[in-house]
């Protein structure tokens, strides 16, 4: 639960799909990745305002991210 005005910040791997992985944890967990102009009219249409997104990628996990903050009005 967020309080009227709380902040709200996520991280989100950003790409197209989705998979099952057992990597980390060898326990099967679901992935959905996001495009940002999806994910953000996604989020809007549930009520939440868009504040920011930075975008970077990691050489880690060869990912890239989504670094979303957003207010709930």
């Amino acid at each position: 639960a967020l309080v009227d005005d709380g902040i709200f910040a996520l991280r989100m791997k950003q790409g197209n799909g989705s998979v099952w992985s057992e990597e980390k944890l060898d326990e099967p967990r679901y992935f959905y990745y996001w495009q940002s102009e999806a994910l953000k009219k996604m989020l809007e249409d549930v009520g939440f305002e868009w504040l920011d997104i930075t975008k970077g990628y990691t050489a880690h996990n060869k990912a890239n991210w989504m670094h979303i903050i957003l207010k709930k009005p």
